[in-house]
């Protein structure tokens, strides 16, 4: 009778599968060395970036990716965008595909924090000159769309729109604001049941839409970024 017990140390099996994994592997590891020698060149220790702030990853969700990203900052003068740009360039490609973007921010020796604040700031204003320059090269054609709705028999918005653009109809008054200012005066008097509360004139301030500021509201980032910076 035949032994059919399969012994216990037998050959390593092979296929395709291990042999796949086996040139994953192998490729991982030929990656990481080549990794670490490109961070021996740039003179970047592997503690110093596992210890800097993280901020290529933000940037790859950007519309265009990192490579419009990297277009648009070019308009920057900050100088850590500059000496992070110089550094970047300066550097072979083969290298730059291998290395995250925080290497050469560590290597131009720039505060990444203000890097990424001054990189945001060059997106935001790129993107505002790209929406003038649409909106001031097709606003031919919506002039010409607008007149043409207006012409027809239900085209009053337009017409009045464009009548209040030429000057020939009054334009609109924004909301007045009431902010009524606390005083530590005698109290107020009582009120009866069903009276609505009112207001005393020289308690109150109005404020006109006119008046108000949007850059009260909204403050420009590059204010933001500088007090931030204080």
């Amino acid at each position: 009778m035949k032994n059919r017990d399969k012994p216990e140390n037998g050959p390593p099996k092979t296929g395709r599968r291990s042999d796949r994994e086996n040139g994953s592997l192998s490729k991982a590891a030929t990656k990481r060395r080549e990794i670490q020698a490109a961070l021996e060149k740039m003179e970047i220790d592997s503690l110093e970036l596992s210890q800097a702030p993280r901020f290529m990853g933000m940037f790859k969700e950007a519309h265009g990716g990192l490579k419009e990203v990297l277009r648009m900052i070019r308009f920057s003068y900050d100088p850590a965008v500059k000496a992070f740009l110089k550094t970047y360039d300066s550097t072979d490609e083969r290298i730059r595909n291998l290395l995250p973007w925080e290497v050469f921010a560590l290597k131009a020796g720039v505060d990444i924090p203000h890097l990424v604040g001054a990189m945001i700031l060059a997106l935001r204003e790129q993107g505002a000159n790209l929406v003038k320059i649409i909106a001031i090269t097709h606003h031919a054609e919506t002039v010409k769309a607008r007149i043409r709705a207006a012409k027809k028999p239900d085209g009053v918005r337009d017409r009045n729109a464009l009548d209040t653009a030429l000057g020939l109809l009054p334009k609109p008054k924004g909301v007045s604001i009431i902010f009524p200012i606390a005083t530590a005066e005698a109290p107020a008097p009582p009120q009866e049941e069903g009276e609505l509360p009112t207001v005393d004139n020289d308690l109150a301030r109005v404020i006109e839409a006119d008046d108000i500021e949007p850059d009260d509201l909204f403050p420009d980032l590059a204010d933001t970024q500088k007090l931030l910076a204080e």
